[in-house]
C-alpha cells in the first residue's frame, strides 16, 4: 500500500507539472477545448482540467465481498441539484461504461453520462489519502495495496483509452465487464519482459489537463473513489486545514498528516498516550509496529515499511508494548520528535532528486532504474532487507543498551565493554537484519538481538532468521516510487536479448595477411 513517502512524492510531481505548465504555456494546469474520437461513431468534445472516471474498469463484488463499491459520491452543493456536467450534443458515453451504471449502487452514473466541467487543478496528500480536484469535482483516492498515480502526455492518454479489452479475471463473464485498456506498443519498452500479448493497464479514473493527464491505475482494481461536488470550482485554499471542507473530505479514521499538520498530529499522539497508560497491560498489548500500522487516526501515512524503519532509528524492538514507550517522558518525547523528522525526509530535495525523477524514455511506463536503486539503498533500512548500514552513533547506542547481545534481556541493566565502541570517525558499519514471525501473515524486521521480557505478549523466543532481501525480488513489485505493476512490466529482461554473452573474441589482424 502506498505510504507517506509515495503520496508526498506524487504531490511533488504534480507541483512540478504545474510549474512546467506555467513556464511553458503561461497558465496553470487547466485547459482548452478540442475534439477526440474515442471510438468509431463516438466523437466527443473534451475539456482539459476535468475529472474522468471509467466504470468499465471498476471491480465487481465476490461471494466474500458482494458489497464492494469502487466509487461513492457526496453532493456538497447548497440545496443539492440534479444536473451534473455541461450540455454537449456531441458527447456520447461509452456502452461499456453504461452497462456498469445499473443498479442502486451505481451512484457514479451521472458522472459517466455527461461531460464534466473544467477548472484549475488542486491537490493535496494527507498521510495515506490523496485528494485532487478540477472544476466542481474533487476526488479522494484510496489506493489500496497496488494503486498508483501515473502522469502521461495527454495525447498518449487519448490513444490509450481508444481501445479496451476484457480484463484478466478467470471468469469470462466478469472479464468482459471488468475491462482493461490496451497500451500502444510504441509506449512500451523494447526487450521488456515477455510481450507475447499487448500490455494492458487498468485506468479507473483520471484528472485530464491541457497537455498531461494524471491516471489512477490499479491492476488489482482495489482503488476506491470518493467524489465531492461543489456548486463552484474547488480552489487550493479549500484543501488546507483551515478550510470548512477539510474535516468533510477526509476519513474519520485518518488523522493529521505528520508533514503538513505536525502540531495537530502531536496533539493526537498525546491523547493516545493517555489512553495507552490508562489500559497498560504488557501481556495483552499489541506490538508497537502493529499499532503504528493500524492506528491511522494517530500515525496517518505510516505503513509496514515506514513503521519498521522508524523503529530502527528509534532503537526499539517491533513488538515492544506501547505502554513502555508512553510511560517514560524522555522516551516518549524522542518518539514524538522522530515521527515528524522521519516523515519530513520525504519532502526534502535529497529524496526528490534521488527518487522522484522521470525515466529517460518516451514511454511513461518505463522502469526508473535510478529511482529504484536509490530508494532501496538509501530509504529502505530494515524492512525486507538482510543487512543495513548503520552509523557509529546508532551502533554505539544499541550496543550500550545491550540490544545487540543475544544473551541480554531488554530492560535489564547491561555492562558493556567500552573498547568495543565504534569510533565516530568511522562512516558506518553493517548489521544483519533479523526477521521474526509474530504468528500472523506479516513479518517483523529488526537488528535487535536481545531477548524480550517474558511478560510481553510478543516476546517471541529465538533470535529470528536472516531476512530475504527486497533487492533480489527480480520482476516482482516491491517498494518505492518506481516499483509499480506497469513499470515492472517494462523492466528490461536480458533473457529476451539474442546473441552470446560476454566479450567478442579478439581478432589478431597480423595473422590475417
Amino acid at each position: 500500500m502506498p505510504e507517506l513517502d509515495i503520496l508526498h512524492g506524487w504531490e511533488y510531481n504534480v507541483t512540478q507539472a504545474q510549474e512546467q505548465s506555467i513556464k511553458t504555456f503561461g497558465v496553470p494546469l487547466r485547459g482548452e477545448l478540442f475534439k477526440s474520437a474515442l471510438l468509431p461513431g463516438f466523437l466527443t468534445d473534451l475539456h482539459a482540467g476535468y475529472l474522468e472516471i471509467w466504470p468499465r474498469t471498476f471491480a465487481m463484488g465476490t461471494k466474500e465481498k458482494p458489497w464492494w463499491i469502487s466509487c461513492v459520491v457526496q453532493d456538497l452543493r447548497c440545496g443539492g441539484g440534479d444536473s451534473i456536467g455541461v450540455a454537449d450534443p456531441l458527447f456520447a458515453p461509452h456502452p461499456h461504461d453504461l452497462r456498469r451504471c445499473t443498479g442502486k449502487g451505481a451512484v457514479w452514473k451521472p458522472y459517466t453520462e455527461s461531460r464534466l466541467e473544467t477548472g484549475d487543478v488542486c491537490y493535496v496528500a494527507r498521510g495515506k489519502e490523496w485528494a485532487m480536484a478540477a472544476g466542481e469535482n474533487l476526488v479522494k483516492v484510496h489506493f489500496g495495496l497496488e494503486g498508483n498515480m501515473v502522469c502521461v502526455r495527454r495525447e498518449d492518454y487519448e490513444r490509450i483509452i481508444m481501445n479496451d479489452c476484457p480484463g484478466s479475471n478467470k471468469s469470462k463473464a466478469k472479464a468482459e465487464k471488468m475491462r482493461s485498456f490496451t497500451i500502444p506498443d510504441d509506449l512500451t519498452v523494447p526487450y521488456a519482459r515477455d510481450k507475447r500479448a499487448p500490455q494492458t493497464i487498468v485506468i479507473m479514473g483520471a484528472i485530464v489537463c491541457d497537455h498531461v493527464a494524471f491516471l489512477f491505475v490499479d491492476f488489482s482494481r482495489m482503488i476506491r473513489f470518493d467524489i465531492y461536488r461543489l456548486d463552484r470550482a474547488w480552489t487550493q485554499a479549500d484543501l488546507t486545514p483551515e478550510s470548512q471542507f477539510w474535516s468533510i473530505i477526509w476519513d474519520a479514521g485518518h488523522g493529521p498528516d505528520w508533514i503538513h499538520e505536525t502540531s495537530a498530529a502531536e496533539l493526537k499522539l498525546d491523547k493516545w498516550r493517555r489512553e495507552v497508560l490508562t489500559n497498560a497491560d504488557f501481556s495483552a498489548e499489541q506490538g508497537l509496529v502493529e499499532v503504528i500500522v493500524s492506528r491511522q487516526d494517530i500515525f496517518n501515512g505510516y505503513g509496514r515499511h515506514t513503521a519498521h524503519d522508524l523503529l530502527f532509528y528509534f532503537g526499539v524492538w517491533p513488538g515492544t508494548p506501547p505502554s513502555i514507550i508512553c510511560a517514560d517522558d524522555e522516551i516518549f518525547h524522542r518518539f514524538k520528535v522522530l515521527l515528524g523528522t522521519y516523515a519530513r525526509q520525504f519532502v526534502e530535495d535529497k529524496y526528490r532528486g534521488a527518487c522522484l525523477g522521470t525515466a529517460n524514455s518516451r514511454s511513461p511506463f518505463a522502469f526508473n532504474y535510478k529511482s529504484d536503486v536509490n530508494y532501496l539503498n538509501q530509504y529502505v533500512k530494515v524492512y525486507r532487507k538482510w543487512e543495513v548500514n548503520i552509523t557509529p552513533a546508532q551502533y554505539n547506542e544499541l550496543y550500550m543498551d545491550g540490544l545487540l547481545d543475544p544473551n541480554h534481556t531488554i530492560g535489564e541493566p547491561y555492562n558493556y565493554d567500552e573498547s568495543k565502541l565504534l569510533s565516530i570517525d568511522r562512516k558506518f558499519t553493517k548489521l544483519t537484519v533479523l526477521m521474526h514471525n509474530p504468528g500472523t501473515r506479516e513479518r517483523w524486521y529488526t537488528v535487535i538481538q536481545a531477548k524480550r521480557p517474558k511478560s510481553w505478549k510478543f516476546a517471541l523466543s529465538g533470535p529470528g532468521k536472516i531476512a530475504e532481501d527486497v533487492r533480489h525480488a527480480g520482476m516482482k513489485t516491491t517498494l518505492g516510487p518506481a516499483s509499480f505493476y506497469n513499470s515492472k512490466q517494462n523492466q528490461f529482461d536480458p533473457a529476451l536479448l539474442s546473441g552470446k554473452r560476454g566479450r567478442p573474441k579478439k581478432v589478431n589482424h597480423s595473422k590475417m595477411t
